[in-house]
């Protein structure tokens, strides 16, 4: 997927995973049997974005050449593969019939090259094979991608030392309550079985019944979502259009004629979901906002099962201890840290960046923001609390164009995923996923204490 980002913020179309032939990709991964069945309890289902399972690749790149293709759109894949993905100089390496060939070709078009005075790549030709010496790099999994970010930070402190020696605190708490649009930024809010309190629990469909995200439509940031616990409504708003509001139970009013409800389902990350209509009126409002005919607005059900597809995932005996979700894709909650952001704003490229600083926190799109450590130490906590709530690491979240995406405008840009991943080698993980350890609803405020356990 991080080849897939980069190639798409430079223009390039490839593809990635199995392309729809399973058991060409198992034979050519040299995959058993009983890989492809723990790939699959770890969450892994085709077309999802889930590259790697405990280092193995679950798919390969593929990049298509025809008659049209030019050397310039060659040239522009190999720079944009030396430029992320190449540590130290690139080094060329010819397969062994090469020379071997290149004299035969030589040969036989000696007369031609002489005619040609130049005007083709013969030096290409006459480039004789260079043999790659350097010892090979093992990238696959998360171990390295934190040795990537500590050797180029040079970071060589404990997990628990702070910037100036003062406590980690929670600095800002953020909703999503439906999926892809906009937050709704809160001084305290309770956690609930899967995450923050309907956070992520509706979601806009497609006529197809697929979900609607910015990656397809950049517009759904501008929808405002906001919770009213006192009256029991979900509200949206958007610019230039009246609020509309749903029940936050959906259920509770599917005998109303005013609110027709059905059961529906949908996909979020593979998974197949269940949730309710809510209803004609939020769905013509919901089209009209967006100009896109036939979408509708579902609330997840409460007997929809998704479990979390974080490092940390259990076996599928342990299945019914594991974290449920709700629409997220990954895990219950995002975390991200304040200095870490503040970090890669200071390397963006001050005369050709092309987003606003000021709302580069807000396309991270976290749960948690907190405040008190250096750049990417968070990267290292394995459990650690807040306020009363304990909760476990469950990786990195590897980041795609919707980060390249301002939540207050909708306009696309190409940072901060491009300095993203020139700086880390094509890896653009930046935040952790977290699943909360503590049982029951509880509260976590701003100003909260972040504790290392």
């Amino acid at each position: 997927m991080q080849v897939l980002n980069v190639a798409n913020l430079n223009g390039i179309q490839l593809r990635t995973g199995c392309f729809c032939n399973p058991g060409a990709c198992q034979r050519h991964l040299k995959l058993s049997d009983d890989d492809l069945r723990s790939h699959f309890q770890a969450g892994h289902v085709c077309g999802d974005e889930r590259d790697l399972v405990n280092g193995q690749p679950t798919g390969s790149v593929r990049v298509s050449f025809g008659y049209m293709t030019t050397k310039s759109d060659v040239d522009k894949l190999i720079n944009m593969l030396t430029s992320y993905f190449v540590q130290g100089p690139p080094v060329r390496k010819l397969p062994e019939w090469w020379p071997d060939f290149k004299q035969a070709y030589i040969q036989k078009y000696q007369s031609v090259l002489q005619k040609c005075d130049g005007l083709l790549n013969v030096d290409r030709v006459k480039t004789p094979a260079i043999v790659d010496g350097r010892p090979k790099l093992q990238i696959n999994g998360d171990a390295d991608d934190s040795n990537c970010i500590s050797n180029y930070l040079q970071l060589n402190t404990m997990p628990h030392e702070t910037v100036d020696g003062s406590s980690i605190t929670v600095t800002d708490i953020y909703v999503y309550p439906v999926k892809s649009c906009g937050g709704m930024r809160t001084d305290s809010w309770v956690t609930g079985s899967k995450g923050l309190l309907y956070d992520r629990e509706w979601m806009v469909v497609t006529p197809a019944g697929v979900g609607l995200t910015q990656k397809r439509d950049p517009k759904l940031c501008l929808i405002q979502p906001s919770i009213d616990l006192n009256s029991g409504l979900l509200i949206l708003r958007f610019p230039e259009m009246p609020p509309i509001s749903v029940p936050l139970d959906v259920t509770k009013n599917h005998n109303d004629s005013r609110v027709e409800t059905s059961l529906c389902q949908s996909k979020v990350c593979g998974d197949r979901v269940q949730g309710w209509d809510c209803g004609d009126d939020v769905a013509s409002w919901l089209s009209d906002a967006l100009g896109r005919q036939g979408l509708r607005l579902i609330q997840q059900s409460v007997c929809d099962s998704r479990v979390s597809k974080g490092k940390n995932k259990l076996t599928a005996q342990d299945s019914n201890a594991e974290p449920v979700l709700s629409l997220s894709n990954e895990a219950q909650f995002l975390l991200v840290n304040r200095s870490s952001v503040e970090w890669l704003s200071n390397q963006l490229d001050k005369d050709q960046c092309d987003c606003n600083k000021e709302t580069l926190l807000e396309r991270f799109r976290s749960n948690l923001v907190i405040q008190g450590l250096k750049p990417f130490e968070e990267n290292e906590w394995a459990h650690f609390q807040i306020g009363e709530v304990k909760f476990q690491s469950e990786g990195s979240c590897t980041r795609c164009q919707i980060v390249c995406i301002d939540q207050t405008t909708g306009e696309k840009t190409r940072e901060p995923l491009r300095t993203l991943a020139a700086i880390f080698h094509g890896k653009t993980r930046f935040g952790v996923y977290l699943s909360q350890v503590s049982k029951g609803n509880m509260n976590i405020s701003i100003g909260d204490k972040v504790n290392i356990l």
